[in-house]
Parts: C-alpha cells; structure tokens; sequence
C-alpha cells in the first residue's frame, strides 16, 4: 500500500502566521513517516510554497493545489492537515 501524501498547510493573512508556523513544524514532526510522505506548505500573503530540503521552495499552483517538483513531476495532495491561525 502506497503512503498518503499529506500536506501540512501553516502560515496565513493575519498576525497569527508565527503561531501557525509553529503549530505547523510540531504537527509535521509529529506525523509517521513510515504511514505518510509529509509535506510542508507555507501559504503567506504574497506566496505560496512547498518547502523542500534544504529550505528550498516550489510554488504552488492556486488552482490545483499541486505543486511541480524536480524534471516537471507533480505532486498532488491526498490530504491537507490545516494549522492556519486566525482570520
């Protein structure tokens, strides 16, 4: 049986994006890697990115929620686990 790919989505609009990133890296340290491939998403106001090793970032597509990785391989989520704060 193939891993879920579980999104980890933190970040946000409002003041609360700090607690949220938070939130978020506790949640993505807490999920098992052996169940989920976990992936972290960070949604600021004027960007939205996959963070990947080495802190690198892929955009994500707005209308998909996909992202494009390495030699146009894409990724789509199977499930988003939300840790965005406020409003």
């Amino acid at each position: 049986m193939s891993k879920k790919q579980v999104a980890v989505v933190m970040g946000g609009y409002s003041d609360e994006y700090v607690v949220s990133l938070k939130s978020g890296q506790l949640i993505y340290d807490s999920l098992d890697r052996n169940l989920y491939d976990v992936y972290k998403v960070v949604i600021l106001k004027d960007e939205w990115y996959f963070l990947g090793e080495n802190e690198q970032k892929f955009p994500i597509n707005r209308g998909d929620f996909s992202v494009t990785l390495h030699e146009n391989e894409t990724l789509k989520f199977d499930v988003c686990f939300n840790i965005i704060h406020g409003t």
